[in-house]
This record gives structure tokens, C-alpha cells and sequence, in this order.
């Protein structure tokens, strides 16, 4: 790693704007043919209320606080997005204790679920990606459309796993790419 940036507005006491921009000191090297980039969503109408985007981790596999079990291969899980009214209103009872969303949930999160719970990212998830798979008729490469941010427990049927939403930071990012970096036209950023 040559240089990490934070968005300069993050709030570690919100965790609003959660992201960071990593400079690494030269390009990933490339094995076989079958590689494509992550495209970075700049569309705010993406993704839509109810879409299927999957959240990939290797983070803990154990939902209960007392345990961690961090995975030592890449775990994937397809969850459906709510809206940001509906996951703000999110409560109940997790590990014993009563919480609640409220009043939590900025613009700049974005928030996804299994109905009644049983998937989801955990701890040591944070960082990773939310996307909309690609592969379709609509879009042929994956599409970032979050980063793995928070949320009280794992899988929980009360709390939907919280995301850091692309679309908002996606100026940001582009400016600090072109500015850190001599592959950013051939990542697909308008510098």
C-alpha cells in the first residue's frame, strides 16, 4: 500500500461517509483471462428499492457475539435492498439488549436484508463490497453499488446489515483516482 485517503468527511461517531480511497504501489497483477474490473456505480437511481445485490467477506461466519470465526475463503451472500425510511425505522432485541436505527440512517448509507434474517456481512466484512451482479442484458460487468459499513449483529431478522452508498462519494472518489493515480482512465474514470 502506498497511500490511504479518507473521505474528509467521515464521522467515526456516525460512521457517515465511510470510505477511503487505497493507492496501491503498483497495479495488481493479472492470472488468466477471466478478469474484469468492479465498475463504481455514479447512478443515485441504483440501485432501485427490493433489488438483489450481493455483499462478499471474509468475515465472521458465527453470528454470536461470544465467537469469532473469521472465514479463510471468500463468502458471498445475496440480500435485497430496503429503503433508507424502512431500515432508519429498523428495532428490537439483539443479543439481550434493545437497540434501534433511528435517526442513524444518513444519505450516504444504504441498507440491504434476507427477510427475516440468516445471511448477511459481519465483522470483519467492513470494506467490502456491495454489488449488483453482472452477467445480464442490462449490465455485463458487476456494478459497486455499496461498501460494507455497519450494523448491530450479524443476520439479524431486526437489523439489516448498513452499507456506505457509492453513488454519494462517487465524485470524490473519481477526483482523488485521477489525482493518485496513472491507471485511473484505464479503470474507466473521466479524468
Amino acid at each position: 500500500m502506498r497511500k490511504e485517503v479518507p473521505h474528509p468527511q467521515y464521522d467515526p461517531q456516525t460512521t457517515d461517509n465511510d470510505f477511503m480511497v487505497i493507492f496501491l504501489e503498483r497495479p495488481v497483477p493479472v492470472v488468466g483471462d477471466n478478469f474484469e474490473l468492479v465498475k463504481l456505480n455514479k447512478n443515485p437511481a441504483r440501485p432501485y428499492v427490493g433489488q438483489s445485490v450481493r455483499v462478499m467477506g471474509w468475515g465472521d461466519t458465527d453470528i454470536r457475539d461470544s465467537v469469532s470465526d473469521l472465514s479463510d475463503v471468500l463468502m458471498k451472500t445475496d440480500v435485497d435492498v430496503i429503503s433508507n425510511s424502512v431500515c432508519d425505522n429498523s428495532e428490537g432485541i439483539e443479543g439481550g439488549w434493545y437497540d434501534t436505527y433511528e435517526d442513524q440512517i444518513t444519505e450516504n448509507m444504504m441498507c440491504a436484508r434476507v427477510v427475516g434474517g440468516g445471511q448477511d456481512s459481519c465483522q470483519g466484512d467492513s470494506g467490502g463490497p456491495l454489488v449488483i451482479k453482472g452477467g445480464t442484458a442490462t449490465n455485463s460487468q458487476d456494478i459497486q453499488v455499496g461498501v460494507v459499513s455497519w450494523g448491530v449483529g450479524c443476520a439479524s431478522a431486526n437489523f439489516p446489515g448498513v452499507y456506505a452508498r457509492v453513488s454519494k462519494a462517487y465524485s470524490w472518489i473519481e477526483r482523488e483516482v485521477c489525482k493518485g493515480s496513472n491507471y485511473a482512465t484505464e479503470a474507466g474514470f473521466d479524468c
